[in-house]
């Protein structure tokens, strides 16, 4: 906001720092929908993530039928077609006031620096937890348990950063794109270039109502953003 940036652009630089700071699943599988207040009309911003085209009704059960347990939490195959990289450069580039850059160079800094770990953090990025993404975070290279208040740096994901506020739209149509799907196919997963090729941000109506008399929309909601796990 110092620097000439509205909030859109403090969400958005908000929405990539924890991107880094929250691995284990959150910048790829979490639904974050953005709400906000331009020039008097609201806009609702959908950019969930999408289950693959190869996806089945059954993917997740067993011979049996029955569902395996930690299925659809954990592993390749339990990651849909990530939106968040779409949502928040459309929101950026549509509603901000920055360079895509700027608002992405904290997420980077983190991501390169590092941040210290706190004890639920540490506990949940140990590979041993099986919990974790490994693709997002790096953290396969780890070959010891982290500990809390321990420095935790991901300079692939610093790079990878670094290149989708270089060229935004090489992470679904592009050479970032075509390794993160070469990425999902070795691990046994099912998203494809083409998944991602035809991911979309989609703009929504917003949801208004009334509360005791009041309007519940735009003018009188004060949430400017709302990220909501599946």
């Amino acid at each position: 906001m110092q620097s000439g940036g509205n909030a859109v652009d403090a969400a958005v630089a908000t929405g990539f720092a924890l991107a880094v700071v929250h691995p284990g699943g959150k910048y790829w599988r979490r639904r974050i929908s953005c709400s906000f207040a331009w020039r008097c009309k609201a806009h609702f911003l959908d950019y969930r993530e999408k289950a693959p085209a190869a996806a089945t009704r059954d993917m997740y059960l067993d011979a049996q039928g029955n569902v395996i347990p930690g299925a659809s939490d954990i592993g390749y195959k339990a990651i849909g077609v990530p939106g968040s990289v779409a949502g928040m450069v459309y929101a950026e580039q549509k509603y901000g006031k920055l360079k895509l850059k700027q608002v992405m160079a904290p997420a980077i800094h983190l991501a390169r620096e590092g941040y210290a770990l706190s004890w639920e953090e540490a506990r949940y990025a140990r590979p041993a937890s099986g919990r974790v993404s490994r693709i997002a975070t790096g953290v396969s290279a780890q070959r010891r348990l982290l500990q809390a208040g321990e420095v935790f740096r991901q300079p692939d994901l610093a790079r990878t950063l670094e290149r989708i506020a270089e060229k935004p739209d090489d992470f679904y149509h592009g050479s970032l794109g075509r390794e993160l799907a070469a990425a999902m196919q070795k691990g046994g997963g099912l998203i494809t270039a083409d998944d991602l090729a035809h991911y979309e941000v989609k703009e929504r109506e917003p949801v208004r109502g009334t509360y005791r008399g009041y309007e519940v929309n735009q003018r009188s909601s004060a949430v400017l953003g709302r990220s909501r796990a599946d």
